[in-house]
């Protein structure tokens, strides 16, 4: 009630963007809004969504729960912050602006607003499915149970796009990504196994909803030698996380949890608690570091100083195809040489099309003989979020990691403005309206841009291992960005004058790596 009375009595636009910040763009409800879900184990493959039902309701998890009383819980919950994303939109659109700048901020803000509205229908409408994991139950009739899913699916469809088997380019792609895997690696199966993945590629390739097209392979990039073969343990990599936000006056810091993976929270890094992030190789850390803090914080930073903190409704394509061709261009790929194809994306085309039985034996043999993706487990909870173990759908966010790798370089080889990629979460088309913003802004000095620090460790440390004696010098470094990024327009990240300011809490961080990695 005081949000609505408060919202009737706002005059400006600041006013209204300030209530809608404190109100639907939270903390409580980031991971709702991006689909990234934490769950607890109860027993094998029974799993309470923490994210849904402990973060957000407030609910613990008791195995004598009653799941319509859960059910109706969320869903009134969910359904107050639509009520309130739709009065807060008339407000906007009957908002008097008094700027072209404040007439962009508003259509931002109610295209952020449409598009979180969206998420959450689809979460209102897919918790069954998260509380049918919990209790290993089924718990609506097959003829509600298909409705229900093709509601998630066309829901699905306006925030993630359509199917990949409905594009010729993206199917193409994946088809022969698996059948190029295959063809390397069928001398290391078994017959049975390859006579199972020779029925899933012509189940697939003849299931498709468009042409199919030749892909010409890649070439591949000679890549430098992964730094140190060496583990990091968990503490001693959340201090580095730790001290190159703190380089980048970033606010957030590591926290344990039991997410999945790695994941950007808006107030922090949450680390993983389970074992499989014990330690991890510094190679994946520094990966991660450029992933997740030299893109998308940065870009989050960036946009609250400029902006305000709500995210925009197509930001997550762009942040996450910017995180992954950092992560790729640190490994010593270019414009040419980036494969498109991504971990999870193939996946999705399989799941598509076998049934769930297949599908079962296409990822043991992948995951297996391929050595593709991290574990089975990992890549079936990942696909089906918001969807049920018991049926053979999956969820589509994933796609637009792919999609968007591809514009980016497709962006960047037309207009060469890596700059503008990282001053906020918008949409590619909108580049340049924001720009405007950019150029208003009184206070650039506070904008950030990427340091590209894991270039800087690998740098420095094999140019310690040829000389123990060796000093870093700024100068030498970034004349050796500028060789190694010579497809990139690196000037106005002002590098040099950044680091001689920082240089002293960069040193701390050197001197910390060389304690754990030279013994």
């Amino acid at each position: 009630m005081i949000y609505y009375l408060k919202l009737y009595f706002s005059r400006s636009l600041d006013e209204v963007t300030s209530l809608i910040d404190d109100e639907i763009f939270h903390g409580s409800l980031e991971k709702i809004i991006e689909v990234t879900y934490s769950y607890k184990d109860i027993w094998e493959w029974n799993l309470y969504n923490e994210t849904l039902f402990e973060d957000y309701l407030k609910v613990p998890y008791s195995k004598n729960m009653n799941l319509s009383v859960l059910w109706k819980k969320y869903s009134h919950k969910i359904y107050k912050q639509i009520w309130t994303i739709d009065d807060s939109i008339k407000k906007l659109e009957h908002l008097n602006v008094l700027s072209r700048v404040e007439s962009l901020r508003r259509s931002i803000l109610i295209d952020a607003l449409l598009y979180v509205r969206n998420i959450l229908e689809l979460s209102s409408k897919a918790v069954v499915f998260e509380i049918e994991k919990a209790w290993d139950t089924i718990w609506i009739i097959d003829s509600q149970r298909n409705r229900l899913l093709h509601t998630i699916e066309s829901l699905e469809k306006k925030a993630f796009w359509p199917l990949v088997m409905e594009n010729s380019g993206e199917f193409s792609r994946c088809y022969n990504f698996i059948e190029r895997n295959h063809n390397l690696q069928k001398s290391k199966l078994s017959r049975s196994d390859v006579i199972k993945m020779n029925k899933f590629l012509k189940i697939i390739k003849n299931s498709r909803k468009c042409d199919f097209t030749e892909i010409h392979e890649v070439p591949s990039p000679e890549l430098e030698e992964p730094l140190f073969n060496i583990d990091i343990q968990r503490k001693d990599y959340r201090k580095i996380f730790d001290s190159v936000c703190e380089i980048y006056n970033l606010p957030q810091r590591t926290v344990l949890s039991n997410a999945g993976s790695i994941y950007d929270w808006d107030e922090s890094l949450e680390i993983p608690r389970n074992e499989n992030f014990s330690c991890l190789p510094l190679d994946r850390v520094l990966k991660l570091l450029t992933h997740e803090i030299e893109s998308h914080y940065i870009n989050q930073y960036n946009w609250k100083k400029i902006l305000w903190n709500f995210r925009w409704a197509k930001n997550l394509p762009k942040e996450e195809w910017l995180a992954m061709f950092m992560e790729r261009i640190y490994l010593g790929y270019t414009y040419d040489t980036i494969d498109t194809i991504v971990e999870y994306f193939f996946t999705i085309l399989a799941w598509e099309i076998l049934s769930w039985e297949d599908f079962q034996e296409f990822m043991r043999i992948m995951v297996t003989e391929y050595k593709c993706m991290r574990s089975y487990d990992v890549a079936v909870l990942r696909a089906k979020r918001n969807y049920s173990f018991h049926a053979p759908w999956v969820q589509h966010k994933d796609v637009v990691y792919f999609r968007g790798l591809t514009e980016v370089i497709d962006y960047l080889k037309t207009w060469w403005e890596f700059k503008k990629l990282f001053l906020w979460k918008v949409w590619f088309l909108d580049l340049d309206n924001m720009y405007d913003l950019y150029q208003r802004y009184e206070k650039k000095e506070e904008i950030v841009f990427p340091l590209f620090i894991s270039d800087l460790i690998s740098y420095y440390f094999k140019n310690l291992e040829k000389n123990n004696q060796y000093e870093f010098n700024i100068q030498e470094y970034n004349l050796f960005l500028k060789k190694k990024y010579w497809f990139l327009d690196l000037d106005s990240f002002k590098i040099i004058q950044r680091l001689t300011e920082d240089w002293n809490r960069i040193d701390k961080l050197l001197q910390f790596l060389k304690k754990i990695l030279i013994k």
